[in-house]
């Protein structure tokens, strides 16, 4: 049996880099990685450390054997906790022993700064990590919330007439739909200062309580990566005499679109916003030509979930949040 000896630091090498891609494809299979993606991959890893403090670890067993890799960001939409961290475990199922994820779990606390009320949470696909969740659970971890991953194969035809029947209804109450791309340059940023106001404020309406936006990201990060990594001509909002009352923001990860936001202000809600917004999102990947899309619902929020289903969309994952309390 292979044990434990060292933990070291991630040097971010091609070869590294390469071994996590093919651990990230062992632990989670249903979402594969193409090596062939390995460039873009690198690019995402890059901004994800500069912009959410990620830090990576490697775990070194006898004989040099690599026996996966520990991660630790401060993820901006935590838990309503003043100190919170992700860990992430990407390590291979044989290894899932409590002994490994132990001297894991050692490594992170002692590599975090020494503050009360500090909480860790790792996410974790319930469907393939079942043996890991129960270990971790053995540690001091649990369950919290979950949230099902939803994807759109672009196969299901969606009436033309609905759509243009919806959108015509939005406009008689003064609504209109727009991707970022039609908004002014010199506006631009005036809207992602909206979109923030508006996130925040949904993301406090939230089924679950969560950290709210202000909380962990300031405007000026905000702005920043928003501007870094959202598509504007992928992204919608909906305005009403000019303020903004929805919005669906989209990143493009190879041949797939990747959902990362989408609200209607509550009182604004029940008008069919959010699914004129997931019509435009749809058309455009039909467009381009592309996969699918994927979004994540947090799995109690059962109006997005069944407009989602309605529109075609799958649920292809269940994601589980365990959390646990101090690092020591």
């Amino acid at each position: 049996m292979v044990s434990v000896l060292l933990c070291l630091a991630f040097n971010g090498s091609r070869e590294e880099y390469l071994k996590l891609i093919e651990m990230l494809n062992i632990i989670n299979p249903k979402h594969k990685i193409p090596i062939e993606s390995l460039n873009s991959f690198i690019q995402e890893d890059l901004i994800a450390i500069k912009s959410m403090g990620l830090r990576r670890f490697k775990l070194i067993g006898d004989n040099n054997t690599l026996m996966g890799f520990l991660e630790i960001s401060s993820w901006p939409f935590g838990l309503n906790k003043s100190n919170s961290y992700k860990v992430s475990f990407i390590i291979p199922p044989e290894f899932w022993r409590l002994d490994v994820l132990k001297f894991s779990l050692n490594c992170i606390t002692s590599i975090l700064p020494i503050i009360k009320n500090t909480y860790l949470y790792t996410i974790l696909d319930s469907s393939v990590n079942e043996k890991l969740i129960r270990e971790l659970k053995n540690l001091g971890f649990t369950y919290a919330w979950s949230f099902l991953e939803m994807e759109h194969d672009l196969s299901v035809q969606i009436s033309e007439k609905e759509v243009s029947t919806l959108l015509k209804r939005l406009e008689t109450k003064g609504i209109e739909i727009k991707s970022l791309r039609e908004v002014e340059e010199h506006r631009y940023l005036e809207i992602i200062s909206s979109i923030y106001k508006l996130e925040d404020e949904i993301i406090r309406d939230a089924p679950h309580i969560i950290r709210s936006l202000t909380e962990t990201l300031d405007l000026e990060s905000y702005t920043k990566l928003f501007k870094d990594n959202i598509d504007k001509v992928c992204s919608f909002i909906a305005l009403k005499d000019d303020k903004i009352v929805g919005v669906s923001y989209n990143v493009r990860v190879a041949d797939k679109l990747k959902t990362i936001f989408t609200g209607v202000l509550r009182e604004y809600r029940g008008l069919g916003i959010a699914k004129a917004l997931k019509f435009k999102t749809i058309e455009y990947a039909k467009i381009e030509k592309l996969k699918s899309i994927i979004t994540f619902n947090d799995s109690i929020n059962t109006p997005i979930i069944m407009l989602n289903t309605n529109l075609g969309f799958k649920v292809v994952a269940e994601w589980y949040v365990l959390v646990r309390e101090g690092v020591n």
